[in-house]
This record gives C-alpha cells, structure tokens and sequence, in this order.
C-alpha cells in the first residue's frame, strides 16, 4: 500500500543519422509541447479550491472514465464521518497509466499516497490502492496523477511534471465505521503509590526486568504525583488528553477510561499513571514493548510538561501518552522522518525531529517506517496502524516471535533516547505564565549512541532543573 519513492525512470532516445526519424523526433517534442501549454491553460481540477465533489461518503462513489494527460492531475473532495474507513482504488480499463494517488488534508497537507497498490484480491500491477481510516471526520481531497508527478502543490497546483498518462476508474468504498470497544485503556490523573511487590506481582513473567532495571532498582517502589496539582486549567487538559486518546485509538475498539489507585490488572488493558514521579532518572517510560499484545497487566508513565497553555499541553501530552501506549501494545520506535518530510507518527516523531516539530496531532499511521536504531530488535520495519490491527484482532493476526529484550536493552529503549523538552520539576503558576516555562538545555552524551543519557543538575532561580542529551 505504499509507494516506493525510490524509483528511476529511464527514457532512452538513441538517435540515428536517418532523417525521418529526426523529423519524428521533432513531431513528438513539438506535440508534447503544445500538450504542455494546453494543460498549463486547461488543467481546471488540478487543486483544492477546483476539486470535484463526490459527497459525503456513506454509500460506494464511482468515477468511470477520466484520463490523466501529461502534467495532469484530477482532484476530488468528500466528506467522511470519524473513525471512518475508506478504500481507494484505482483501475485502468485500458491503456498503459502507471498512476499515483495522494490523501490531502483541507490545508493541503499529504496524508497518504499510493504508487503500485493492489486491492485486495487484485494481482500486483502500476495500479493504485489505498485503506485509509479516518481519525478525524471532515473534508478530504484525493489527488489522481500518472507516476513521478507526485510533488505538486495541492493548494496552487504548481510543480507538475510531465508523466504517465491514460484513462481510469477511481472507486471510493466506505467501510465500518468504529468497531464495538473491546478494551479499554486507562488513565489515572490522581496519583498513586506502589510497592516493588506490587509492581512484580503485576509484571509477573512479562517485564519484571524491567521492574529491577529501570523502574524500581531501589526496590523502594514508585510514587506519583497528582497530575498538574493547582494548575489553573488542570481539569480542561485531562479532558483535553482523554478526548484526542479516544479519537485516536476508538478505530481499534479501545475505549478510554479515568481511573484512581493502582493498576487495573488481570485483564490485559493498561494504565497510564500521569504526573511527575520518584523514580531516579527516568523520563516518559512504559514498562514493555508488548510485542504480540499478550501481557496480562501493562504499565506505563507520562510526567507533565509545561508548555505554557493548555491547548499545547494537551497536544504534546496527548503524543505522548499515545506513544507510551503504543509500547504496551506491542509498538517499537520507528524513523518517521522521510527524505526530508516529518510524518505524524506517534512511535516516531521525538526521535524524528527537533522539538520545535513536537506539538503535532500524531497518530498510529498507515505507513512504513523503518526501526529507529536497534528498538524493534532487529525487526526492520514498523506499520503501527495495520500492527495494531493485528494485535487487537481487527486484522489478519500475524503472530512473529518475539524478539529477546534483555532488561539492559530495555533501558537504552526507554531512557537513552527518550526526549523531554522542559522542566518538569516546577511549580505550577497562572496557564501562560512564562516563569514557569524552562527551556530544556540539550547536552551530549561522551559514551555513543546507545549509552545512557548524562543527567546534568543545575541550579537556576532557587529551582532544580534536569537536563537530558
């Protein structure tokens, strides 16, 4: 379902001396290049604001007959309802199209794109296919080209180049919609205290190196605070981060849910303890990258982030949680930053990108990406949006052996290269207050990539302040 970026496109012209040929060779440049002026003049659907309306889609919408010509490119809009899934597929009744299909946001941003998908039960071939569930309803714009044009601007139209032509069949399936909420995820914004027994009884034989590694090697157990404890706006925020987990995970039959106390356990959910905590050194962690999705408890930690308004609180913390989440659900860390371009997936983004690209609506994306560094064991790979499918049996279920995680290699996971952008050892002041916003100094680590972060103190102001590399 994804394209390849990588492909040369070889056009060899051998000329001989022969002046037929010549004279043919100069028809088909002067042919392509009234072709290129009719376009320039022509190409009336090539953007957003020309998109053709299909509607809402609730029932199968149909487009039989256009053709893409040169530097053409065909644009349609249509409405989908949240949680939504849609097929989008692309069939050639003749000719020789080898074509491309791009998923736009409203602002024109790419959300997806196709080369050489097949549908299901079709054989491989240069027709396009997309599975696409929508998190968010709204209006959405699919752009049809021939292969290699696929940098134009969905805005302005500009950047076409001239490829692949021939006619085709564009058919837009609507699909379930949410499926029924299975499990349930749970997020506990109250604090909490728990023993090292507790924490090994919870682990059993899925993560209790974990528990002797990272989490609690003290053995004098883990404390966490109440989450943002007097901020102004502490209430909007939690609702703010439960509404954008449930938008994003009710697509794989997750619902969210408020919790108080210790862990819900036995029953395969995870609890998500959020605020700031005791435990020496470590950042957002989770307790295990779940691979297969069968541990009996999960945990995981989300300290708090002061970003200097609730409305990017809830964003970054919302990424975050998501990404912890994710590790319980059998998700490792991925490159999500692409020849140049930052994709919004939540296994990716903070080891993707700097912190000024942080505050995104990040997703489990229907995408490849490959394993950042050495986190997925070796795997190689990562679609999180088609895994989690899998994992929560909305999918064909594709079991793989789980590779071994010594508890060493866990840590690394976990804390080396997790990124925390400000102070998380604060007070909590008016929603805005720039005095209680410290921006996080960046210091490199002398022992390789793969060693753990330097922790710095300094103090600034009468605080304490904890910088990561």
């Amino acid at each position: 379902m994804n394209m390849t970026l990588v492909r040369l496109l070889s056009l060899g012209l051998k000329l001989s001396q022969r002046r037929p040929q010549r004279a043919s060779l100069r028809l088909s440049e002067a042919t392509a290049a009234l072709e290129d002026r009719r376009m320039l003049a022509g190409d009336s659907d090539d953007q957003i604001s020309e998109a053709r309306f299909l509607g809402d889609l609730s029932a199968t919408r149909i487009v039989s007959g256009p053709s893409v010509t040169s530097k053409d490119v065909d644009m349609f809009s249509f409405t989908v309802s949240t949680g939504q899934r849609v097929t989008f597929d692309i069939d050639r009744p003749r000719g020789r199209l080898d074509s491309v299909i791009r998923l736009f946001s409203a602002d024109g941003t790419q959300l997806n794109i196709n080369d050489d998908g097949a549908a299901p039960g079709e054989p491989a071939s240069l027709e396009s296919y997309l599975d696409v569930t929508f998190v968010a309803g709204g209006t959405y714009y699919m752009g049809v080209s021939g292969y290699s044009n696929w940098s134009y601007s969905a805005i302005t139209g500009a950047g076409d180049i001239r490829a692949s032509t021939g006619r085709y069949t564009l058919t837009l399936t609507p699909q379930d919609v949410l499926p029924p909420a299975a499990h349930t995820l749970y997020l506990n914004f109250d604090g909490a205290s728990m023993s090292n027994s507790q924490l090994l009884s919870w682990a059993g034989s899925d993560w209790s190196g974990s528990v002797s590694s990272y989490l609690d090697p003290e053995e004098d157990g883990i404390t966490v605070g109440r989450f943002f404890d007097g901020y102004a706006s502490r209430s909007t925020i939690i609702a703010g981060i439960m509404a954008n987990l449930q938008a994003d995970l009710a697509i794989y039959g997750i619902a969210v849910e408020q919790t108080s106390g210790l862990a819900v356990t036995g029953t395969g959910s995870t609890t998500i303890f959020f605020g700031d905590h005791n435990m020496t050194g470590i950042p957002h962690v989770a307790c295990d990258i779940d691979y297969n999705n069968n541990n009996q408890t999960d945990i995981a930690f989300v300290l708090e982030e002061d970003w200097g308004n609730a409305a990017d609180i809830i964003t970054a913390l919302s990424d975050v949680a998501l990404h912890e989440a994710g590790h319980t659900y059998g998700l490792f860390h991925v490159n999500s930053t692409v020849s140049s371009v930052i994709y919004s997936e939540t296994m990716g983004l903070r080891y993707s990108t700097s912190e000024s690209e942080w505050l995104r609506d990040t997703l489990y994306m229907d995408q490849t990406f490959s394993e950042y560094l050495n986190h997925g064991g070796g795997r190689g790979s990562q679609n999180s949006h088609q895994t989690m499918l899998q994992n929560f049996g909305l999918a064909t279920p594709n079991p793989l052996p789980e590779p071994y995680m010594s508890p060493e290699l866990l840590r690394e996971i976990f804390i080396t290269d997790e990124h925390m952008p400000h102070d998380h050892d604060h007070d909590h002041g008016a929603d805005g207050d720039d005095s209680q916003f410290i921006p996080l100094l960046m210091v490199s680590s002398n022992s390789g990539t793969n060693a753990a972060f330097d922790l710095v103190s300094s103090q600034t102001e009468g605080k304490r302040r904890s910088f990561w590399s």
